[in-house]
């Protein structure tokens, strides 16, 4: 057997025994009955080339297994933490919005599902098999989003990001069409939407434009030079439920009564920037965290129902006073 032959041999071998590893005495038994020396030449050839090896023992002898982690540099197999990622990704992404993402995923998990070994394989369907996520939303696509996504993706594959010309419709308005300047594409869990963040030729601030509703995009062989940064970082970082906002960021104060609510917003605090406990007196707790736009944060407090009482600012209590009794109205009317 030659000698890189030997080497894509002990590769597959040591993907095959996976975390049960091989002694030296396997590895040479793999590698067609060569020597233990042989075996260890291969070992050090595979470390020149990157792979790292780790050792256990095993049993009342004390045999030394040794297991492969990551493999060589020039290694195209996936492993079961690849395999296992991916999975995850394609949950989230197939119930939490964007298909077409789920699509690419799905792709991608073909592929390297082929390079696992048979042990690997038989690993990763007992993980597909027991992983599963529940309350999401899958935003309905058609070909023209397909299409939209692609366009925009090819706009950031340059150095520079470029331009594109969008049709875009918002919801009761004729489509039109505008120069748009691509800065992020941001997938919002809470809303369940792919938007898009950059700046339309001819307005003076950010503008977030949602996948579902453009209608065709067109790549131009322009760059997009940004010309509020700033803002456009500002709505970036501070984008909640499809709002993107450049305004400065407010404190805001959120008093919860419960103690599960409490537990559960600790154990699970939402993406806030900021988001911290500030006072805690037996059931009753204060939390504080930062955000820029009241309309992105109202749905928000309104989900956690009657535990939660907005402090400050005074700006959103308001709000959602107003929502309230806007609500109080709809249900009591026939009352």
């Amino acid at each position: 057997m030659a000698r890189d032959e030997r080497i894509r041999t002990a590769v597959e071998a040591f993907r095959k025994a996976g975390k049960r590893g091989l002694t030296r005495v396997a590895l040479a038994k793999a590698l067609g009955q060569a020597s233990v020396r042989t075996a260890d030449r291969v070992c050090a050839d595979l470390e020149k080339q990157g792979a790292v090896f780790h050792t256990r023992t095993e049993g009342t002898s004390q045999v030394v297994h040794y297991t492969m982690d990551p493999g060589p540099a020039w290694d195209p197999g996936f492993g079961q933490q690849t395999q296992l990622a991916l999975r995850l990704a394609n949950l989230t992404l197939g119930k939490s919005g964007k298909t077409g993402f789920q699509k690419q995923l799905e792709i991608l998990e073909k592929y390297t599902t082929k390079k696992l070994s048979a042990e690997d394989q038989r690993i990763f369907e007992c993980l597909r098999s027991c992983t599963r996520l529940n309350g999401g939303v899958i935003e309905k696509q058609d070909r023209e989003q397909e299409e939209a996504l692609q366009v925009v993706l090819e706009a950031f594959s340059s150095v520079d990001a470029r331009k594109v010309e969008l049709e875009y419709a918002r919801p009761g308005e004729a489509a039109r069409r505008f120069v748009f300047r691509p800065y992020r594409v941001i997938h919002d869990l809470f809303s369940g939407g792919t938007y898009l963040l950059g700046e339309e030729e001819g307005k003076p601030r950010p503008s977030i434009l949602r996948f579902s509703r453009m209608k065709s995009v067109r790549l131009l062989n322009l760059p997009a030079v940004y010309r509020y940064k700033d803002q456009l970082q500002l709505a970036e970082e501070y984008e909640f439920n499809g709002w993107a906002s450049p305004e400065p960021p407010f404190t805001v104060r959120l008093r919860v009564k419960g103690t599960p609510h409490i537990h559960a917003l600790k154990e699970a605090p939402p993406d806030f920037k900021g988001f911290m406990v500030v006072e805690e007196r037996g059931d009753v707790a204060v939390f504080e965290f930062k955000a820029n736009c009241e309309t992105s944060i109202t749905p928000w407090v309104l989900k956690l129902g009657k535990v939660a009482e907005v402090l400050a600012p005074p700006e959103l209590r308001e709000t959602i006073r107003t929502e309230v009794e806007a609500m109080v109205e709809a249900y009591c009317a026939h009352y």
